[in-house]
């Protein structure tokens, strides 16, 4: 008898388990920032941005439709994607391409690449890289990419400019798990973004999509009012009242895994991130969309 109980205690323990992860991985939160008017004119009132990250060719429902359908819902102006829509593990990007071919049709969609778009190598067949035939893709659907560059576009009453940094300026080959801080050239990063600052005039509201967050000293040189990062999977697995327990870029106990982070004039939000990498399970980290309304 003592057995079959404790089989059945098992039994009914892995059950809760798997529904638990299954929950954590696939329940998007909604995680909504609001900002007054006062503060930026208005001519933006009632502006509203989604940021979204870290795809990572999970599909929430198919066609990645569910979430294309929650991002709808809360009825953006502007839609951020900070990289790694795409995984280096996957040589297709299908689920990428699906999202965005709904994305663009909600509302204007820019796109920064991760590392793990910056980690794909040379195609046997096309001798194209994976990341090129992946922005000519991305180009057709009429996503805007921002590599080292930036945009103004006419939202609502007012212009706002959409800097974007390329990836590559903060990676170390072989080393971008583990890398600190030290091992990026920040004068040249910093360079970088004078150049991206100095492109085109100013506008009522400024925004800088990058992949990794950790940087928030050199980006908030760009003197942008929002920054927009992803990278951390907000820890991967959280724990209650102490929060994530490794990101890459920044090591054990993170300290920019997600949530707001605020630098000079520079207001920094980690989004969560939506799928997993190499490791397959989020703990106390459901995926996440990022909403941010100025009202």
């Amino acid at each position: 008898m003592m057995k079959k109980t404790l089989s059945l205690g098992a039994a009914i323990g892995a059950v809760a388990l798997g529904a638990m992860a299954y929950y954590g991985n696939n329940k998007i939160d909604v995680t909504e920032h609001s900002y007054s008017k006062e503060d930026f004119g208005e001519n933006l009132d009632g502006l509203r941005m989604v940021h979204l990250s870290d795809l990572q060719m999970k599909s929430f429902g198919q066609g990645n439709k569910k979430l294309a359908s929650r991002v709808k819902s809360l009825r953006p102006d502007l839609i951020f994607f900070t990289g790694d829509a795409l995984d280096r593990r996957y040589e297709s990007f299908d689920n990428a391409i699906a999202l965005m071919e709904k994305l663009v049709d909600i509302a204007p969609v820019f796109f920064v690449d991760g590392n793990h778009e910056r980690a794909f190598v040379i195609d046997d067949e096309t001798k194209q890289s994976m990341l090129e035939i992946f922005h000519e893709e991305l180009k057709k659907l009429g996503v805007r990419i921002l590599s080292n560059s930036s945009e103004a576009v006419k939202v609502r009453n007012g212009k706002i400019r959409i800097m974007g940094l390329d990836e590559k300026e903060v990676m170390i080959p072989g080393k971008n798990r583990l890398k600190k801080r030290e091992d990026v050239d920040l004068g040249s990063l910093e360079e970088t973004i004078r150049s991206i600052k100095s492109q085109g005039d100013d506008c009522d509201l400024t925004v800088f999509l990058a992949h990794e967050p950790q940087f928030i000293k050199e980006y908030s040189t760009s003197d942008a009012d929002f920054v927009f990062s992803g990278h951390a999977h907000g820890g991967q697995v959280r724990i209650p009242f102490i929060g994530g327990i490794f990101a890459p870029g920044q090591g054990f106990l993170p300290q920019m895994s997600e949530g707001v982070i605020v630098h000079g004039r520079s207001i920094m939000m980690v989004s969560r991130g939506l799928g997993n990498s190499s490791f397959p399970v989020r703990v106390f980290n459901c995926p996440e969309i990022i909403l941010a309304v100025i009202e």
